[in-house]
């Protein structure tokens, strides 16, 4: 046992942890930080909204002139309370007021209107497969899922589908965006072919 050791007994000799770095950033820019989080990674010239350490290195940077590493960067985003995170997606086109009240004005109507002509209703909708990786995290605030608006773009593989309210379901895809005609083509010969039936039995004659 060394001298420290015995002046202060052995808790002395146990491993302690080094005090952190001080903050390079002062409490006012420390303050600014989350809402320059928010503005989104695309406002400093990132692609796609997700914050990762490195990206936030460069930001701090940008902003005030402050290098930091993107590992001390994980530290100071734990700080001000802020963690990685899986984020949810969601069209910036998606209008859930309108989805709502088409729900409960329109559906009833429509199903009754469908059973009445003998006619099959399709729930159609486009997807896409993106360039952006799917599987990615985010720095958002502890306890806040975080919400990527993500605007729909051209540079993709597009699918469309059907599925009907007795869950048979329909697939088509094409290297490029489906615009008017390339849905009509969908419906009346892609999907009729794949049941097994008409177009015009369908009603999208």
């Amino acid at each position: 046992m060394n001298s420290h050791g015995k002046t202060q007994g052995v808790h002395a000799l146990r491993h302690q942890r080094p005090p952190d770095r001080p903050c390079k950033l002062s409490k006012q820019q420390k303050s600014e930080l989350p809402a320059q989080l928010s503005a989104g990674a695309e406002a400093f010239g990132f692609r796609g909204q997700v914050w990762t350490s490195k990206r936030v290195a460069v930001m701090v940077k940008k902003v005030f002139g402050i290098n930091y590493h993107r590992g001390h960067c994980s530290r100071l985003l734990a700080s001000i309370r802020y963690s990685p995170q899986k984020p949810i997606k969601r069209a910036t086109q998606r209008d859930e007021v309108a989805i709502q009240k088409w729900k409960e004005h329109h559906w009833d109507k429509l199903n009754r209107q469908a059973k009445a002509e003998g006619r099959t209703i399709v729930f159609i909708d486009e997807a896409a497969f993106y360039l952006l990786p799917i599987l990615v995290r985010t720095y958002a605030p502890c306890g806040q899922t975080p919400v990527l608006s993500v605007k729909l773009t051209y540079d993709h593989l597009s699918v469309i589908g059907g599925i009907t309210p007795e869950g048979r379901i329909f697939m088509q895809s094409q290297d490029h965006s489906y615009k008017g005609p390339d849905v009509v083509h969908a419906l009346s010969a892609s999907f009729a072919q794949d049941c097994g039936e008409a177009a015009d039995h369908l009603g999208w004659s």
